[in-house]
């Protein structure tokens, strides 16, 4: 699975690049389109994919639908938004916020030109990583280890609350298995109070980082009764990304906000440290799933410690393995190759080269600028491109099927818990992968 989109585009784009037109009346196409860290260029995937045959071919088209731009944000080179109607590139090697963009040192407008091809660029990456999927079978391997379990079950005892006693307080989340392929996704976060209120802030922190990763506003409805709210955005644990590879997540919030809307939480009589000593199969058989997985336990930190909504220090944290606090998590276990892909990303340039140039060379195919001469001879000759011909191999499309095939790295057959849930699966790479 591929779960963060954007964050490939971006990695990837730059990898193989393009040539300028030969045409100097042509302009020149935006910095980041040149830029080739792999030294392989699209163009030179097949002898039409000229930018003249491109411009001529696939002129009328709507733009990318960058970022608007946002003054507070620090931008840096290749950096890419909308504004003003427009699109723009960053284009100054030190990295700045508040320049609006404008044509000057900061920024350079993309053309329309330069914008149809980074599209065509983000299409041929995705067709890339789809079609490895699918051609070798990953799709089976790469999947939810699991779904939707939860961290106990049932309600908790209405005879035993929490006190109030101004602390954060909440469940601390580790994940345990050291691969950078696992995420932990959070899609409902369960609460049991004593009281009904609206507007309860549970946030979300990493250790490494200052700042709380997402916050959320529950609203409790009934007083006693265990309810769920879904969530949707900024909900994904990953055990590598911006602001750390491993470390501990906390959720929780804060007492004090808690007995401002009069309520106090319900705790469940758990063991977070062990597997459960309750006759309750369901609850056991939820501990063994995610357990391989999570460490999760319970804590609690004096307030004090967290200035301006500031992450504490860890060592203050009072883990508390029987306490619920009140919450509870409906959690999947998801496989994420994104890292993988990024940190790998020179042994994909060959395919990537070659999935963009079939992208380029269906707009020529199947232009519509049926008024243009040129055009027309352009669409011809691609057409023939974009299929295998049985009397003779070499066509656009046999070169973009071997590039995909040399792509000969799996997940199958090998000794880890990183794929599937068989709890057998490892990321191998063959050799002569491209």
């Amino acid at each position: 699975m591929f779960i963060d989109r954007p964050t490939l585009h971006t990695s990837l784009f730059g990898l193989v690049g393009f040539h300028n037109a030969t045409d100097p009346s042509y302009p020149s196409l935006v910095p980041s389109l040149l830029s080739s860290s792999s030294g392989m260029y699209v163009n030179d995937a097949h002898s039409l994919l000229t930018i003249e045959n491109i411009d001529q071919t696939a002129k009328n088209f709507s733009k990318y639908n960058y970022t608007a731009y946002n003054g507070a944000t620090t931008y840096s080179v290749g950096d890419k938004v909308s504004s003003g109607g427009s699109s723009w590139e960053y284009i100054n090697a030190t990295p700045s916020s508040g320049n609006t963009p404008a044509e000057n040192s900061y920024w350079t407008e993309i053309d329309s030109l330069s914008d149809y091809l980074i599209k065509a660029y983000y299409n041929g990456i995705d067709r890339m990583l789809d079609t490895y999927m699918n051609s070798k079978k990953n799709r089976e391997v790469a999947k939810s280890i699991f779904e939707n379990i939860l961290l106990y079950n049932g309600g908790g005892d209405l005879s035993d609350k929490e006190l109030n006693t101004n602390r954060f307080v909440g469940i601390r989340i580790r994940i345990k298995k050291k691969e950078k392929h696992l995420i932990g996704i959070i899609n409902k976060i369960g609460h049991q109070f004593d009281a009904a209120f609206e507007g309860l802030t549970l946030r979300l922190y990493h250790e490494s980082q200052s700042d709380a990763l997402a916050t959320w506003s529950i609203d409790h409805t009934t007083a006693n009764s265990f309810q769920w709210t879904s969530l949707t955005t900024n909900n994904t644990l990953k055990y590598v990304d911006t602001y750390d590879a491993g470390g501990d997540f906390y959720l929780g919030y804060y007492q004090s906000d808690l007995e401002a809307l009069s309520a106090q939480a319900i705790n469940k009589n758990v063991s977070w440290d062990s597997q459960p000593l309750s006759d309750d199969d369901v609850w056991r058989n939820f501990y063994k799933e995610y357990s391989k997985y999570f460490d999760i336990i319970g804590f609690n930190v004096l307030e004090s410690y967290m200035t301006d909504d500031k992450m504490f220090n860890p060592i203050y944290a009072d883990l508390t393995p029987t306490r619920t606090y009140g919450l509870n998590l409906n959690l999947t276990i998801d496989t994420d190759l994104t890292p993988f892909f990024i940190q790998e990303k020179s042994i994909v340039s060959n395919p990537l080269k070659y999935n963009v140039a079939m992208v380029l060379m269906e707009g020529l195919a199947y232009n519509t600028r049926g008024a243009n001469s040129l055009s027309n001879q352009i669409k011809a000759m691609a057409e023939k491109q974009l299929f295998h011909h049985k009397e003779a191999y070499g066509t656009l499309a046999d070169r973009v099927r071997e590039a995909n095939n040399g792509l000969s790295f799996d997940f199958s057959g090998m000794d880890n818990s990183v794929m599937g849930s068989d709890s057998k699966r490892v990321l191998s790479i063959k050799s002569g992968a491209v």
